[in-house]
């Protein structure tokens, strides 16, 4: 059968969309930046410590830098703040495997909730609700000690470290990730530490491959 020009240019066409769907986690689309998988890198320590991170991403606010790493089965996420600042914050996160978007809260607690239901937010730190992280981790707000305020022993916190996350892609699966949110307390070239938003500019976009 012989085939006309227009007819073959549509089947390349067809072909040309298929490829980009199989090996679109391996390519930036826009501002999604590709997510191919680092077989060849370490698996990185959940320390809060973005030393062991070579591929960096785009994040909205210019006090920040993040770096991914795909390690087949999980997604690391990796965000550094200037010195001085708290590595503490509600991030939203949406992709295509979850049914709604949630809420990850990191400080010295853990917890999650969905982004419709704020109302599921824990209210005090003796809550029941906190801890009910699930296929996530990240590493805690550092407890530094106890200084006396008042003749009470207060806790203490470091203001120091990265705000890093470990995602279990049998949960959150593969695709376009979308990650927003708030971190509370980054500090300032001038001026006391401030809220950094990650929801402007799409937040952080990531494209992340099929697991292993």
């Amino acid at each position: 059968m012989i085939m006309s020009a227009n007819h073959l240019g549509q089947i390349f066409a067809a072909f040309r969309i298929a490829a980009l769907g199989v090996l679109g986690c391996l390519a930036s689309a826009g501002s999604a930046h590709g997510m191919g998988q680092d077989n060849s890198a370490p698996v990185p320590m959940v320390d809060g410590s973005c030393d062991e991170y070579s591929r960096p991403v785009a994040v909205p606010d210019d006090r920040l830098k993040a770096w991914v790493h795909d390690g087949g089965q999980s997604v690391f996420l990796c965000i550094a703040l200037p010195e001085k600042s708290f590595p503490v914050g509600e991030l939203t996160v949406s992709t295509p495997s979850l049914e709604e978007d949630i809420v990850l809260h990191v400080s010295a607690q853990l917890g999650e909730w969905a982004a419709a239901s704020p109302e599921n937010r824990p209210r005090e730190a003796s809550s029941s609700l906190w801890w009910n992280n699930r296929d996530w981790i990240a590493a805690p707000l550092r407890f530094g000690g106890t200084e006396q305020q008042d003749g009470t022993a207060e806790p203490v916190f470091r203001n120091d470290g990265a705000l890093e996350f470990q995602f279990r892609k049998s949960r959150f699966g593969a695709g376009q990730w979308r990650i927003g949110g708030t971190l509370f307390s980054v500090a300032n070239p001038e001026g006391p530490p401030s809220p950094a938003s990650l929801d402007t500019d799409g937040g952080i976009v990531l494209r992340v491959c099929e697991p292993e």
